[in-house]
């Protein structure tokens, strides 16, 4: 099953989204659901399917030819400092 909906890795969803100047609103019209669900989505309280992704994946690689869904949805680009 395809997640998509960790909020950790979601951040890097919403990072990219609003540093290329795309809204919440913007990317709900483009993968047919209301901004509701999609603010769903992207916070991790309900999933993106695999074809809202690859949708999400294909407007960003407008911007950035070299992002991958990886990039957008699964890598953990987030450093831990373990402390004893």
């Amino acid at each position: 099953m395809l997640t998509g909906g960790d909020k950790l890795k979601n951040k890097m969803l919403i990072g990219y989204r609003k540093m290329y100047g795309i809204t919440q609103k913007d990317l709900a019209r483009l993968i047919k659901v209301s901004p509701t669900t999609y603010s769903y989505k992207e916070n991790g309280k309900t999933y993106f399917n695999q074809e809202e992704m690859i949708v999400i994946t294909n407007i960003l690689k407008k911007y950035n030819p070299m992002i991958t869904m990886d990039d957008i949805f699964f890598r953990n680009n987030v450093n831990l400092k373990l402390t004893k």
